[in-house]
C-alpha cells in the first residue's frame, strides 16, 4: 500500500509534556512528520537537515533564548522556518522573539487551528525555491530585488533577509503608488484567514527590515490612518 507523502518535518521543543504530545498528535493528523522533545537544548544535537519547521518555547529556560539565537543566525539551519511558543508572562517576549529572528510568535494557551495556520503560512514563506538563470527584478537606488529567487542586495552586496522581511519587501515594491494598512501587510505576508491578525508582529519585521537597508531604510513610511509605503527618494 503506497503511503501519503509527508507535508514537511515539524520538531516540537517544549518543557511542557502535553503540549509536546498535543502538537505532536495534531500535527500528524494534518499531514506532517512531527516529533516532540522536552529539554528544549537537544536541539543542537539533532539533525536538522531536513526539518521545515521548530515550535520551540524559548522563554521557559536560559537555554530557550540561546537556542533560538543559534537557529535563527546559523547558516546550517537558515532553511528551519522558527515558531516560538512561549507563556507570555513577561513583557516584550513577542518583540523580544521576533528580534531574534524567530519567523513567527503565538502565546500560551493557543488555539490549534491557528498553531496549524502560523505553521502553514511559515512553510509557504520558507517553500524551497528552484534553480533559476535569470527573474524578473525590481531596483529602486542602490537596492535590487529578484522576485523569481527572492533574493535582494544593496549596493551590489547580498541582504540577508528573513523570509518574512523578504516579502513585506518585495509587497511595498510592488505596490509603490499605494499605502498598505497593517491588517493588509499581515494578510498578504502570513497567508491564510485563520492567522488571525496581529499588528504588532508587522510593525516589529518591518522595523528590522528598516534597519537592514540601512541608509534607504526611511523609505519605508507609516502615515498615519494611511499605513505603509516605499516612497522613492
Amino acid at each position: 500500500m503506497a503511503t501519503t507523502p509527508s507535508l514537511g518535518k515539524i520538531i516540537i521543543l517544549d518543557r511542557d509534556t502535553h503540549i509536546c504530545e498535543l502538537l505532536r498528535y495534531n500535527l500528524r493528523a494534518e499531514g506532517y512528520e512531527a516529533d516532540a522533545y522536552n529539554d528544549v537544548a537537544l536541539a543542537r544535537s539533532l539533525d536538522l537537515s531536513d526539518t521545515r519547521v521548530i515550535i520551540l518555547d524559548a522563554f521557559s529556560s536560559p537555554a530557550g533564548t540561546e537556542v533560538l539565537r543559534e537557529l535563527t543566525t546559523s547558516h546550517s539551519t537558515a532553511h528551519v522556518g522558527v515558531i516560538v511558543c512561549s507563556s507570555g508572562e513577561s513583557a516584550g517576549e513577542a518583540i523580544t522573539a521576533l528580534d531574534s529572528g524567530a519567523d513567527d510568535y503565538i502565546a500560551k494557551p493557543f488555539s490549534l487551528r491557528e498553531m496549524i495556520a502560523r505553521v502553514r503560512a511559515v512553510m509557504r514563506r520558507r517553500r524551497p525555491m528552484a534553480a533559476v538563470s535569470s527573474g524578473s527584478t525590481a531596483s529602486v537606488g542602490p537596492l535590487s530585488v529578484n522576485y523569481t529567487t527572492r533574493t535582494a542586495t544593496l549596493n551590489g552586496k547580498p541582504l540577508s533577509l528573513t523570509p518574512t522581511e523578504y516579502a513585506i519587501l518585495a509587497l511595498l515594491l510592488k505596490n509603490r503608488d499605494r499605502h498598505l494598512s497593517r491588517l493588509e501587510i499581515f494578510r498578504n505576508v502570513w497567508n491564510g484567514p485563520d492567522a488571525g491578525s496581529n499588528e504588532r508582529v508587522v510593525d516589529t519585521n518591518i522595523s528590522r527590515l528598516r534597519r537592514k537597508l540601512d541608509t534607504l531604510g526611511p523609505a519605508i513610511q507609516n502615515h498615519s490612518g494611511s499605513g505603509y509605503i516605499f516612497v522613492e527618494e
